[in-house]
């Protein structure tokens, strides 16, 4: 029997199978399920009993509120390491330094501007 399913199954792959190639492999392959009289009414007894649980455990809120200043006191020592890098290597701490623009592009700009 488990020579003919692999025929079949080998088969199938190839070319079409008649109705009573098919029907076995039908069979003999793929499981029926079937449910009990009755299931319908208990799974929907369950939900409409059920309640809902968020799953938010008292420390769940004191864990995120931790790892929140983790996170917002490393967005500033950032955010300062970044102002003293800009302030060494432009000299000043403007708008146009914390923008990134630089006087020095500014007047080839201008000058290519009056031109045309």
């Amino acid at each position: 029997m488990q020579e003919k399913l692999k025929e079949l199954v080998l088969k199938v792959l190839t070319t079409d199978l008649n109705e009573e190639e098919q029907g076995l492999l039908e069979r003999e392959v793929v499981p029926a399920y079937s449910f009990s009289n009755g299931f319908r009414d208990s799974v929907m007894e369950r939900i409409n009993n059920g309640t809902v649980s968020l799953g938010l455990r008292p420390d769940f809120l004191r864990s995120f509120n931790e790892i929140f200043r983790r996170v917002a006191v490393t967005g500033v020592a950032a955010i300062v390491v970044l102002i003293v890098i800009m302030f060494v290597s432009q000299g000043s701490i403007s708008y146009d330094t914390l923008l990134g623009i630089d006087a020095t592009i500014d007047d080839p700009l201008i000058s290519l501007l009056v031109e045309k």
